[in-house]
């Protein structure tokens, strides 16, 4: 489910159909459907670390490892002018969480 969620929203399937098309409204229809994948993921990570002290450092790494690769991924698209260099895609690059690519989700 996560798989297919990955490729109906950032692959671009929903983006590449016409909104008054069936395949549009079925396709719109699993994504919503496969969202539910994603809370599943959620639980069942934190199941296992029910028993577990919670340290703050490790939120901060995460963070700063997220931060790093979205800098050297951007960079690397922008040498390669696979992606121009707009102040959106700066803003992307420097908050990543906050992008969602069509807004296809809810």
């Amino acid at each position: 489910m996560i798989i297919c969620l990955h490729y109906i929203g950032y692959c671009g399937a929903l983006h590449n159909l016409n909104s008054s098309d069936i395949n549009f409204n079925i396709a719109n229809a699993f994504q919503r459907f496969c969202v539910v994948a994603v809370d599943c993921f959620i639980l069942i990570i934190d199941f296992f670390r029910i028993n577990k002290k919670y340290q703050f450092k490790k939120v901060i790494d995460l963070c700063t490892q997220v931060f790093f690769y979205s800098v050297v991924i951007s960079s690397i698209f922008w040498i390669l002018k696979l992606e121009p260099i707009t102040i959106e895609n700066i803003n992307h690059m420097l908050l990543p969480g906050q992008y969602l690519p069509g807004n296809y989700f809810f």
